[in-house]
C-alpha cells in the first residue's frame, strides 16, 4: 500500500519537477520508478513527503492543565513547539487560519471544519467526569450517548477538591444541549462550582406507529414498533413498553410517524360504575370476582370499588378493566 502512494505521489512531484527540469523530460511518467534519477527531484520530493502523508483534523475545542501550551500537548504531531501561553486567563480562542500558519512553518498540514478553535485550561480528567456524568443522566431517559461537547462557562479552581456530581434542570433534560453545574468538594461537601454548557450526539429508542392509527385508537404492540433515531433538537419522551395499551391517540398518525407525547393521552383503563373483574392472590390463593368501580383510572392507580351488597374494596388497576385486589 505504502508503495503504491509512494508511486501516486512521484508522479504528482514529477510533474511539477519536470517543468523546470529538462533532463527529467526524457523520462515516461507512466514508468515512473521512483521520482526520477534526478538527485534534485529527489531531494525536493523527500522534503515534501510528510507533509503530502500527514494531515490531521483540529477539532473545535481542547482542554489542557498546562500554562504554556505545546503543539505535541493537543495534536498528533512530533514536533514540539509553543503554540501559546495562557498567562492570567483561562481560556484562548485561535482563528483556525492562523493555527494553520503557524502550523505550515513547522511544514505540519492540518484541516478543520470549525472557523474559531478554543483552548480551555482545565484537566482533562476533570472534562472526562463530567461527560460521563451527563450521558448517565441521559441514559436514564433511553438515549444513547455517543459524546458530550463541554464548553465551561466559568474557570474555578478545584485543585485538591473531589469531583462530586453534575447537576442539570430538567428542562435542559428535554434537550439535545443546555447548561449543567459541576460540584467539586471535600467529604461530600461542594466547595466550588464549575458552570458549563453541554451539547449531545446520539441516539434515541422511540416508538413509532407500524400502520396506521386513528384518534382514540389504543397505542398497543400491534399497531406500534420500537426504533431507533438520530438526536436532533428534542429529547422525546416515548412510551415505555409496559405502559402500552394505557395510551390513546390524540390525533390520527400515520404508519411511520415517531409517536410522542404530543401525539398521544392516556386512556382510562378503568371507567367509573362499569364492571371490573378483580384478582385477587395470597399463599397460594387466587381468585377472580366482578366489582364496580366507583373511579375512573389509569394503570397502576389505586381506584375505590364496591361489590353487589355494597361492600367496599380497594384495587390496583393492571390491565383494561382488570384490578388488583390487596
Amino acid at each position: 500500500m505504502m508503495l503504491k502512494l509512494l508511486k501516486g505521489f512521484s508522479v504528482i512531484i514529477s510533474s511539477i519537477i519536470l517543468r523546470g527540469n529538462s533532463s527529467g523530460v526524457e523520462h515516461n511518467l507512466a514508468k515512473v520508478r521512483a521520482v526520477g534519477s534526478n538527485p534534485i527531484s529527489r531531494s525536493i520530493f523527500f522534503l515534501l513527503l510528510p507533509t503530502l502523508l500527514f494531515s490531521f483534523a483540529v477539532e473545535k475545542t481542547y482542554f489542557v492543565d498546562k500554562d504554556q501550551v505545546f503543539s505535541t500537548d493537543v495534536f498528533p504531531v512530533d514536533k514540539k513547539f509553543l503554540l501559546f501561553a495562557f498567562g492570567n486567563r483561562n481560556s484562548k480562542q485561535l482563528t483556525f487560519n492562523n493555527l494553520k500558519q503557524d502550523l505550515q512553518k513547522h511544514t505540519i498540514e492540518a484541516n478543520s471544519k470549525h472557523y474559531v478553535i478554543f483552548f480551555y485550561k482545565i484537566s482533562p480528567v476533570i472534562i472526562e467526569n463530567i461527560q460521563h456524568a451527563v450521558s448517565k443522566k441521559y441514559e436514564k431517559r433511553a438515549v444513547l450517548v455517543d459524546f458530550v461537547a463541554i464548553k465551561p462557562q466559568s474557570m474555578v479552581d478545584v485543585a485538591g477538591l473531589d469531583f462530586l456530581q453534575v447537576t442539570i434542570s430538567d428542562s435542559s433534560l428535554k434537550r439535545a444541549k443546555g447548561f449543567g453545574k459541576a460540584h467539586f468538594g471535600l467529604n461530600g461537601e461542594t466547595l466550588e462550582v464549575l458552570n458549563f454548557s453541554y451539547e449531545i450526539s446520539g441516539r434515541q429508542r422511540v416508538l413509532v406507529a407500524s400502520q396506521k392509527v386513528n384518534r382514540g385508537d389504543t397505542i398497543t404492540t400491534n399497531n406500534t414498533t420500537y426504533e431507533e433515531v438520530a438526536i436532533k433538537h428534542r429529547i422525546l419522551e416515548s412510551i415505555d413498553e409496559k405502559k402500552l395499551g394505557s395510551f390513546e391517540a390524540r390525533v390520527g398518525i400515520s404508519s411511520g410517524t415517531i409517536i410522542d407525547d404530543r401525539r398521544v393521552k392516556k386512556s382510562f383503563l378503568v371507567k367509573r360504575g362499569e364492571q371490573v373483574t378483580a384478582v385477587f392472590q395470597e399463599n397460594g390463593i387466587y381468585a377472580t370476582f366482578p366489582l364496580i368501580a366507583q373511579k375512573s383510572g389509569y394503570l397502576g392507580e389505586s381506584i375505590p370499588l364496591k361489590n353487589s351488597s355494597n361492600r367496599e374494596f380497594r384495587g390496583v388497576i393492571i390491565g383494561e378493566n382488570r384490578v388488583q385486589i390487596k
